[in-house]
């Protein structure tokens, strides 16, 4: 099993602590695999370059799979591990999906202990950690996006949602290689 180390970001790497120096401010976790994942798009070992076949290796076979046409072609897989959804195109990893309202927990492999409090931050918190950790975040901004609020990590091509229904707290995680066209403005 890999073990998560708390750490800090600064000028985009993570500077591990040590166990006495872990510390979470404001309630807000401070792990190492959350930083990974808005700076760099893993989350823990679940990367874009892996297969479909090393996706079912790592996290076991899904709760069900899906398959739709793309293009004219059946092509397109998709595996849902309830909370988490990925999308396979041609053959290579597409896109994958957090959606907490489907379920409470990530597949243990993915070693994402961040998960639980990460479900109940709210926009705010999710830019104050962001800015402490200097880890660049961009607002989405246009018509469609109000009155819910939405994040942009560039340098992970990671999108979060935070519901306006609910005081602004978490709603989904997306992540694709392939950049959609976004009106941003920088959070700070």
């Amino acid at each position: 099993m890999i073990g998560l180390a708390c750490g800090t970001v600064t000028g985009g790497q993570i500077g591990r602590k040590s166990q006495g120096e872990r510390t979470v401010a404001q309630g807000i976790p401070e792990h190492q695999g959350l930083a990974a994942l808005l700076t760099q798009g893993t989350l823990g070992p679940l990367n874009f370059a892996l297969t479909l076949d090393e996706v079912r290796e790592l996290l076991g076979e899904p709760a069900w799979v899906g398959a739709q046409s793309y293009g004219g072609e059946d092509n397109m897989i998709e595996l849902h591990y309830h909370t988490l959804e990925l999308m396979f195109l041609d053959g290579a990893m597409y896109y994958f999906g957090i959606y907490p309202e489907k379920g409470d927990e990530l597949p243990a492999a993915l070693h994402a202990e961040w998960y639980q409090t990460v479900r109940q931050m709210s926009y705010d918190q999710f830019v104050d950690y962001a800015r402490r950790h200097e880890i660049r975040c961009q607002r989405i901004v246009g018509p469609w996006v109000d009155p819910d609020k939405e994040l942009w990590f560039d340098g992970a091509a990671v999108h979060i949602v935070f519901d306006a229904d609910n005081q602004y707290r978490f709603a989904k995680l997306f992540s694709s290689p392939h950049k959609p066209r976004l009106t941003l403005e920088d959070c700070w």
